[in-house]
């Protein structure tokens, strides 16, 4: 393909030189490369930022469980009960507690 469109240019300006003749698709291709690779380590790096955020505030979440069951009433409805009967709930619920006892 490059021959004949060298030919055909030369034809029409023979001193015209020809230099780093690609096609549409490979230069799209080569503008596209950088943003593809920044998005996927960005999407690498995102998802290990929420697996370790997810590690790091489960042990904080039940520690604040923890601290708030220890010795204290609650005051929970029985929905509320239903609600904590399994362990990340119970956790979500302390974190909320934290919340409410800080905010009065």
């Amino acid at each position: 393909m490059l021959a004949d469109v060298r030919q055909v240019v030369w034809s029409m300006n023979p001193n015209l030189p020809l230099a780093s003749v690609r096609t549409l698709h490979e230069i799209y291709d080569k503008s596209l490369a950088r943003t593809s690779f920044t998005l996927v380590i960005q999407a690498i790096a995102g998802t290990m930022a929420l697996l370790i955020g997810l590690v790091g505030i489960y042990p904080w979440m039940c520690s604040a469980n923890q601290k708030l069951t220890d010795g204290s009433p609650t005051n929970s409805s029985s929905e509320i009960r239903l609600f904590e009967k399994s362990r990340l709930n119970r956790c979500i619920v302390s974190v909320a507690k934290v919340a409410q006892s800080n905010a009065d």
